[in-house]
Parts: C-alpha cells; structure tokens; sequence
C-alpha cells in the first residue's frame, strides 16, 4: 500500500527574520525603560515631599525577560500567524471577483469629464489581485470628435485600471488609482490639432494615465507623415497642472517630451521641451493664450542645434505665424529676423533678415568641401517652398574685402529662386 507523502514546509528563513525582529525590539524597549525611570527618579529627587515617600521604582530590565522567552517551542505558532495573515489578504483581495463590471460605467470612467472623448470597451472586461487589485480590459477603442465627425484617436489592446487596496470593499466607490495603456496606436492629425488641445481644458480630477509599448502616428488629412515608436507617454495632473512626459524612437534616433500645462486667472500656458539625441537638437518654449481668445496663441521658443541658435518671440492666429525679435546666431552669421509664415491654404513665408556680420569665407570654404550630389541639394528647393526672403549685412568677412555688406531680395516659386 502506497502512502501519500505530505512535504513539510521550512519555516526556518520566516522564524530566523522574526527573532531578529523581536531582538531589535525588546532592546529599544529596554532602553526606553530605562531612560523613562531614570529620568523620573532624577526628577523627583529635587522635589520635597514631607507628607509622602517616594515610592522605590525597580529597576525594570526587559531584556533579561526577551531571554526568558523561548519561541522555539511555539514553531507551529509561527505558521499559524502566516497563514492566517494570508488567508485574510487572500480572501480581501478576491472579493471584486465576485463584483458585476459594467461596460458603460467602465468607459465613463476612463474618459471621465471629456465631452469631445468616448471610449468603446470592444473585448473581455476581468478583475485580476497579481501583481496589485486591476481591471484587465481587452480592445479598447478611443474616438475624439472634430468639427465634421468623430474619428478614432487610439486603439489600445491591453487597458489595466489599477485600483486602491483599501478601496476594495466598496462596490459602488471604486477608487482607481492608475490607467496603463499597453500595445497602443495613437493616430494624430495635424489639421485637427486643437481637438487634441481641449482634451487637456477640463484637468481636474485627471486619472494619472500611462500609454507603454505602442506607436503613435502622425497624419496630414490621410498622407502619412511620422510615427514615434516604442513609446512611453505619461499623464499627470495635480490640481491646475497637467503633466505630461514622453519617449520613444523617432526617425531612427530618440525623442524626449516634457510638458507642463498650467491654468491661472483663465490664461493657460505651456512649457514645452523637446529633445532628440543623435541629432542633438533642443527646442524649448513657452506658449499661452487666453480661454476668452483661444484662436491666438503667443509665447517664445529657442531651437538649438549644434552650435545652431535660435530663439524669437511668436504669435499664431489664423494658420498664420508671426515672429518678432528673432535671433538668429551660428559660426558663419549673426543677425536678427522678422516676418510671417502661412500654412493654409498652402505654404508661404515673408522674412526680413538682417544679419549683423557674415563670415564668407568660411561660407565659401565649407561649400568647397562638399561633394557633387552635396552640392546639388544646396539649390535643390522643395516645390512647396514658396516665399520671399529679404537679406542683408552689415559687414562681410573675406581674403580680398572687395565686397563688406550687401542687401538682396530672393523669390521662392515652385523650386524657382529669382
């Protein structure tokens, strides 16, 4: 006849950690104690007492009664203690299984408060305690509407809503504390980009929103223009601040975003920072308007490549950006800029440049350097490229100093430079 045998469980790691523990604490106890007595017996030693005594306080010493304490004898305590620990905590955090997660409630939830925004739960929805008490969601689709209808913003295959341990009892006050996103698709449209704008408008009572692991591409209309990959995009908002940070792989290099959206005395601005590594290219700006005027915007931006700097002061009204104070500075010109820029109904740019000094020769002896094909791309413009550029200097540096300023007016059409 064959016996069933039961392993015995080792619970040598778990008893050696509370005996170290009780240790610790029976010697700060001790300490304690002692400290207390000494300072009462110090105390009333100044103090004269005719009518009473001062009673003798013993000396108390708790760590001579830790050594009387012998847990040896009580092993099997020791896993009754555990178990029952475990079994409490297990069966807490099993209780949402029993719990009815409605669709539609869910979906409110995650797109709480946003009036341009639906969510549509189009898989299983599931309750799961490993690794924290969450939600698990499958195919979630999120539509954002724009002025003609609504379009879809982001298809997420895993949606995780974490939830508050201590909230779990509660079956109709649920408190979430986190959404993640996972394997994601974002799809941005440039030409709807103040859609996107609003949905940060309302930022109270914002979920902290975590987007891992998906793309987010970028369109003009239907013509695909970008996508950054492998990307990792966090949401936050405290009170009247919306933060918001993103990375990931963006035209075979790596791209940092930092926002933070800020509204005060119904003016809202943005401090935005943008890095890409390989390219070492750094823009950083401050952007504003006020919610009584949200088709201008204003702020100031600097853009920094290499030894590449510019910085100036804009506004945006109408598809039409205007600069002021412009700076521009870089090892071949130094000098200021003025003018506009129109993106619709197609391209065009009107600048006043004015350069301080312009060293060309150097100018010269760079373009030497370049090989044909090089060359070739200097003056091949693109044929959306259309404008005037008005340029002129102060002062010229060159070998011969025949020529030490000059002013021209260049023409854009369609790849033509008159």
């Amino acid at each position: 006849m064959k016996y069933i045998k039961f392993k015995r469980l080792n619970f040598s790691i778990f008893a050696k950690y509370i005996d170290n523990l009780r240790y610790y604490f029976f010697k700060v106890l001790n300490f304690i104690a002692e400290l207390i007595i000494f300072n009462i017996k110090r105390i009333f030693k100044h103090l004269t007492l005719p009518k009473y005594q001062l009673p003798n306080i013993p000396k108390i010493n708790v760590w001579n009664f830790y050594k009387n304490i012998n847990l040896s004898k009580y092993k099997s305590a020791k896993f009754y203690i555990f178990y029952f620990i475990f079994f409490v905590t297990f069966s807490y955090v099993s209780i949402p299984f029993f719990y009815n997660y409605d669709k539609a409630e869910i979906e409110k939830t995650i797109c709480k408060n946003k009036k341009n925004i639906e969510c549509l739960i189009q898989g299983k929805v599931k309750y799961n305690f490993f690794p924290s008490p969450r939600v698990n969601i499958d195919d979630l689709i999120i539509k954002i509407s724009t002025q003609k209808k609504k379009r879809t913003l982001a298809k997420v295959e895993e949606t995780f809503i974490k939830l508050s341990f201590f909230d779990l009892l509660n079956k109709n006050k649920k408190k979430f504390k986190k959404i993640v996103f996972k394997n994601f698709e974002i799809i941005f449209d440039l030409n709807n980009y103040k859609n996107y704008l609003s949905i940060f408008e309302d930022n109270k009572n914002l979920i902290p929103i975590t987007f891992e692991g998906g793309q987010i591409l970028f369109f003009d209309k239907k013509d695909f223009v970008a996508s950054i990959e492998n990307t990792f995009l966090k949401l936050n908002s405290k009170k009247d601040l919306v933060k918001t940070e993103l990375k990931g792989d963006f035209l075979d290099d790596s791209i940092f975003i930092d926002s933070k959206i800020k509204i005060k005395d119904n003016k809202t601005s943005n401090d935005l920072i943008v890095k890409i590594s390989k390219f070492n290219l750094l823009l950083k700006s401050n952007i504003y308007y006020m919610d009584n005027n949200k088709e201008t915007i204003k702020g100031n931006f600097l853009i920094k490549k290499d030894k590449n700097r510019i910085t100036s002061i804009f506004s945006y009204s109408e598809n039409i950006l205007n600069l002021t104070k412009t700076k521009v500075a870089n090892t071949l010109m130094e000098g200021n800029a003025e003018g506009k820029i129109a993106f619709s109904p197609y391209f065009n740019f009107d600048i006043d440049l004015s350069l301080n000094n312009l060293n060309f020769t150097k100018l010269y002896n760079l373009f030497l350097f370049l090989d044909d094909e090089d060359k070739k791309r200097v003056f091949n413009v693109n044929r959306k490229m259309n404008g005037i550029l008005n340029i002129s200097s102060d002062k010229i540096y060159s070998n011969n100093n025949l020529v030490t300023s000059f002013e021209s007016r260049l023409k854009f059409n369609n790849r033509n430079i008159i």
